[in-house]
């Protein structure tokens, strides 16, 4: 059954070189208001879908307000024996929410070709992934390590993202995890919040030591072959 997330919630995305975090992770042991980790980091693992004019990425390229990101995600080290989730990220300007989909069957990305993988997905999803699915296309697969904060009041999120890994996948009818895009050495850094506690979000950025900036991993990916 597909899950959606109706509480839109505040998401701001920063990107700097991984020299400064360390910054950041001083700075959230620190601060007042009391970052805790909730669990262990992690390895995040997408494969982003886009149609055959890249119509997510060019959205952000255009700063379209009002826009939306396809991606199969899974978590964990392997690509021989992975269950996931089909997610449709929705983005209206800072605010987002997500639709999602688990996905049951088991994928083997050393083995499956990219027409079986999309088969298994789209017999499993809701119809109106399945619309999204049916004309896009694998453009990319991404990787990377994920630390995991929250506030003392479970109201405040912060996660950073470094070691990041990208693999282009247009033209390719098999998943490519061979040959990587050029590598960046950055941290990603994203805090998130309900539109509710918005001005508990303002008084954390305020205190926050880098300069708040915008970043998608996508499309960052995405430059970084053409």
């Amino acid at each position: 059954m597909m899950e959606i997330q109706n509480g839109k919630r505040y998401e701001i995305k920063m990107v700097y070189e991984n020299m400064q975090r360390y910054l950041v992770e001083k700075w959230v042991r620190t601060n007042p208001f009391a970052f805790r980790t909730p669990f262990p980091s992690r390895i995040v693992n997408n494969i982003y879908f886009d149609t055959e004019d890249l119509n997510a990425y060019q959205d952000h390229l255009s700063g379209v307000e009002a826009r939306r990101k396809l991606r199969f995600r899974w978590y964990g080290e392997t690509v021989e024996e992975i269950r996931g989730q089909l997610e449709v990220k929705h983005k209206q300007g800072d605010t987002g929410w997500k639709w999602i989909q688990p996905v049951e069957s088991m994928l083997d990305l050393t083995t499956l070709d990219w027409q079986t993988i999309r088969g298994k997905l789209s017999a499993q999803v809701d119809p109106r992934i399945n619309t999204l699915l049916d004309c896009a296309r694998p453009v990319m697969i991404n990787r990377y390590r994920r630390d995991y904060y929250v506030t003392a009041d479970n109201q405040i999120r912060l996660t950073l993202d470094y070691d990041l890994k990208s693999y282009k996948q247009q033209n390719h009818l098999k998943p490519n995890l061979t040959f990587l895009n050029p590598y960046l050495d950055i941290v990603v850094i994203e805090f998130k919040c309900a539109i509710t506690h918005a001005d508990q979000m303002a008084d954390v950025l305020a205190r926050f030591p880098l300069r708040v900036g915008a970043y998608s991993k996508y499309v960052n990916g995405m430059e970084a072959y053409f």
